[in-house]
């Protein structure tokens, strides 16, 4: 997969944060489509991979298999239900209006009631189906899915497993930046890149009370100038962000640092959706 692709940091976020795995231990496949079985997974991980105890007769949901408890946590929290209760249609391919409504469910099963203003003004507005208005409004007001060339949404359009990577990114992305988010106190590590090869560095923060109360950076580069590089802006990164709450920090160049800020910005990024518990209960 070429790093240049549309779909690179799309891909590159959802495989490291436990998301989606590849089809095979060298490749993504990022313009295959996307099965039912597929997007159950991604959404069942992306809620932390919760337990459900309800009974399935799906005749084509196989017992013990790698969708099998995805589908059954979908199904019993009404995400995404079986054409009837013998088929779930485990392999079937899913559309894009189908991705947006699905994703839509998730952030009303998580967040309750939703408020959308946006319209939809797609050269192709009206080939989005009744049931599927109200999710892909939804999803072009936050920014998590939009048009094709020629301001096409493409409703009916088989979504590729790339293009489910984007939408994963931008929905959770966006849920991480909220304002209104609260974060659990505890100690959380990841590790951020930068640059087009690219380069890495592990964030360690701890967290109390939404604020940054002790950060370690630790450096992974082998080249000595760029080794040089990160180690400095190790040693300068804890005056600039301890003590400020998280949602706060977007640190810029420090002691001559290149781009490892960016870096350093990719982990605060992934540390804030491991950390977010839900938004508060103020309007």
């Amino acid at each position: 997969m070429s790093s240049e692709a549309w779909y690179a940091n799309a891909v590159a976020y959802s495989k490291s944060n436990n998301l989606m795995s590849g089809t095979t231990e060298t490749t993504f496949t990022p313009i295959a489509p996307m099965s039912r079985a597929m997007l159950a997974t991604v959404l069942w991980r992306m809620d932390s991979s919760p337990l459900a105890n309800d009974a399935m007769s799906f005749e084509d949901v196989a017992p013990g298999t790698w969708y099998t408890e995805a589908i059954r946590w979908a199904n019993s929290a009404g995400i995404i239900s079986g054409y009837n209760s013998q088929t779930f249609g485990t392999n079937d391919y899913v559309t894009r209006e189908q991705i947006a409504t699905l994703v839509f469910r998730y952030e009303k099963y998580k967040n309750g009631d939703i408020d959308i203003t946006e319209q939809l003004d797609f050269a192709d507005s009206n080939q989005v189906r009744d049931w599927a208005t109200e999710s892909v409004a939804w999803a072009k007001q936050n920014n998590i899915m939009n048009g094709k060339p020629g301001n096409r949404f493409d409703p009916q359009g088989q979504a590729s497993r790339a293009e489910v990577a984007a939408v994963l990114m931008g929905y959770r992305s966006r849920l991480a930046t909220r304002e209104d988010f609260v974060y659990a106190d505890g100690d959380y590590t990841a590790t951020g890149q930068y640059g087009g090869l690219p380069s890495t560095i592990t964030v360690s923060v701890t967290l109390n009370d939404d604020v940054i109360t002790d950060v370690n950076v630790t450096t992974h580069a082998t080249n000595p100038t760029s080794l040089d590089l990160q180690r400095r802006f190790a040693a300068a990164v804890p005056a600039v962000v301890v003590g400020k709450r998280i949602d706060e920090v977007n640190v810029g160049r420090l002691a001559g640092s290149s781009h490892t800020p960016d870096g350093f910005n990719d982990a605060i990024q992934q540390i804030k959706e491991q950390a977010g518990i839900g938004r508060t209960n103020s309007n």
